[in-house]
């Protein structure tokens, strides 16, 4: 294995490994948490990765993100104007749609097409035909969400490295680390089916709970914790290490 790479994501209790990545991965509002790293080591390469319309419509997510200055932008589902955007130090920026999105996903999986459609349709209990046609009305079925799929970039771009998730969970969305562990986060006018839910994202974990259990075992068996708690949950290896207070 070569150096590992860390991916973040923003859940109230992240763990930030006392350990030197070369390559950092972000999702959405994690972004901010690149500047611990930078106060140590000055060779950082930073991949922000998030949705497009998470951005345009979380103003504290997208503030975030343009202010931890990353080297490259992971855009999922859509397509965003750069020139309208004060980022500075961008390298590179690679625009992912929504087919390629859900190829990406299926090719780390040991799922069909098919069943990843049916994984996606756990998102509701009741609804499941008005889903289905929802979906396939948007021409997409999401499946895993900005953090995991982080994971999956991460691992699809570093093949020889042991990937490091912290931030996430796959059993329900919790609050953020900028607001607090009650918080129930940013709805947008197209999440009223999980409007029920103590958190925003508790649906999407029923989702992406069977997608990780799906992964295949060459990827899954590179991702690493220090989160005890996800380390259980999705069945891998507890990276036991100190942690930046």
């Amino acid at each position: 294995m070569t150096k590992p790479v860390l991916v973040l994501g923003s859940r109230h209790d992240v763990k930030l490994p006392n350990l030197h990545f070369k390559n950092i991965y972000t999702a959405n509002g994690a972004a901010d948490l690149v500047k611990t790293y930078k106060k140590n080591f000055s060779d950082i390469y930073h991949i922000s990765t998030f949705g497009v319309q998470e951005f345009l419509k979380n103003i504290s997510v997208r503030e975030k993100i343009i202010k931890s200055k990353p080297d490259r932008l992971v855009i999922r589902n859509g397509n965003l104007n750069i020139k309208n955007y004060d980022f500075e130090n961008l390298k590179q920026i690679t625009k992912i749609s929504r087919f390629k999105d859900m190829s990406i996903q299926i090719s780390k999986l040991d799922l069909s097409i098919f069943g990843f459609i049916s994984s996606e349709l756990k998102y509701t209990d009741n609804q499941k035909i008005y889903y289905f046609f929802r979906c396939l009305k948007k021409g997409f079925f999401q499946g895993f969400s900005s953090g995991l799929f982080a994971a999956l970039i991460a691992a699809n771009e570093n093949p020889l490295s042991e990937i490091i998730i912290s931030g996430i969970s796959l059993q329900d969305g919790g609050g953020h680390f900028y607001t607090n562990k009650d918080h129930k986060g940013f709805f947008s006018k197209n999440d009223k089916l999980n409007q029920s839910n103590q958190f925003r994202n508790t649906n999407r974990k029923k989702v992406e709970a069977w997608l990780f259990k799906n992964l295949k075992t060459d990827v899954k068996s590179r991702f690493l914790s220090p989160n005890i708690e996800f380390c259980k949950s999705a069945n891998i290896n507890h990276l036991n290490c100190s942690i930046i207070d």
